[in-house]
């Protein structure tokens, strides 16, 4: 099952990309790239005479979860939940830190995990242990629903995630696209224990508002007026359009679903449209080391080239000027413009394109 997060959908605070002048928030967008070390390192930077309370509560944040020597434990749900979210933050603690390669970091988390679930969950069941590891999502999946906890596991970029949480409900929308149009079934969730690894590493302040799987698409009703352009557009033409291209373009890796995503917002936005490009230019990278944050890049440079006839354009008082509906213009032509490029490579093999 192909699942990709929403870069575009995460509850961002206002930030400018990692440089060597930066600002104590660039310590959260590292990390949103899985690198704590680096985002340690932002942090050691600035003493607490140049921080604010609200900030040196925030560094001695990251030193507890990032230098304590305490061992890691996850607490306050089941037996079964805090087990399995302690295995992952023990994972996810060596992956963010480089402790080591991040293959080998997964492969000592199934080493931990697999003989657990097998002891006090399925020997019994007369399940072996080469069951166990040859379907440990879907006995993990069907074991935690069976305790009251909704999971979907799986890779978000380079690191295993968990999603887990306790209510939900399902409604159909049809969803206008710029070259189709998508009959998408979402996915309400609600009383939720974990929102991944994104979560883990940014302390809480970055966290998916909602994703794509092939099969529907994933939102945390808490966090949406569903009258609102924000659910409309941000979260529901984002998402339709990721549902669409996973289907019209099986292999396409995430830097362009994403690039494609974001246009399809752009093409439909009105009262967001200043927001979205605002939340470009404060999260943006050239370099191709995260796929949300240098489609984020990718989108800035080609709308700039449209609209301004320039480089990328990041002073936010010059796009103000733009219309809404000259931007939503410049973003269909994209739009248009890739599904062409990527059709004329193969719609069913083609995996990357945008550089």
């Amino acid at each position: 099952m192909k699942f990709v997060v929403s870069a575009a959908l995460f509850i961002l605070l206002s930030v400018s990309p990692f440089a060597e002048t930066h600002s104590f928030d660039d310590a959260y967008i590292v990390a949103l790239g899985g690198d704590a070390t680096k985002a340690l390192e932002i942090v050691d930077s600035f003493s607490d005479n140049d921080l604010t309370p609200e900030q040196i509560k925030e560094k001695n944040r990251f030193y507890c979860r990032f230098r304590s020597s305490d061992d890691i434990t996850f607490t306050g749900e089941s037996k079964l939940v805090n087990d399995i979210m302690t295995f992952f933050h023990v994972y996810w603690d060596k992956v963010l830190l480089q402790k080591v390669p991040g293959d080998q970091a997964m492969n000592e988390l199934f080493m931990v995990a697999i003989p657990y679930l097998h002891e006090n969950y399925f020997k019994e069941a007369g399940i072996t242990i080469e069951d166990l590891q040859n379907n440990a999502v879907k006995y993990l999946s069907d074991l935690l629903l069976k305790e009251g906890y909704h999971a979907q596991i799986g890779n978000t970029e380079h690191i295993l995630g968990i999603y887990l949480w306790k209510q939900e409900d399902r409604q159909m929308y049809s969803v206008e696209l710029p070259e189709t149009t998508a009959d998408v079934q979402v996915l309400f969730i609600d009383d939720i224990v974990s929102m991944g690894w994104h979560e883990y590493a940014t302390l809480g302040k970055y966290y998916p508002g909602g994703w794509a799987l092939d099969t529907e698409l994933v939102c945390p009703s808490h966090k949406y007026d569903r009258q609102s352009e924000y659910f409309l557009v941000n979260f529901l033409t984002h998402e339709a359009q990721h549902f669409t291209d996973y289907k019209t373009y099986p292999k396409l890796t995430q830097t362009d679903l994403e690039y494609r995503a974001k246009l399809a917002e752009l093409s439909a936005a009105d009262e967001t449209a200043y927001d979205i490009i605002g939340r470009f230019i404060n999260n943006y990278t050239a370099t191709k080391e995260g796929a949300h944050v240098f489609a984020n890049y990718c989108v800035l440079r080609d709308m700039s080239d449209i609209i301004f006839e320039s480089g990328l354009t990041g002073d936010m008082e010059k796009w103000k000027e733009i219309p809404a509906e000259t931007i939503n213009a410049a973003a269909v032509k994209l739009l248009a413009g890739h599904s062409e490029n990527l059709n004329n490579a193969g719609s069913m093999e083609v995996s990357q394109f945008i550089k």
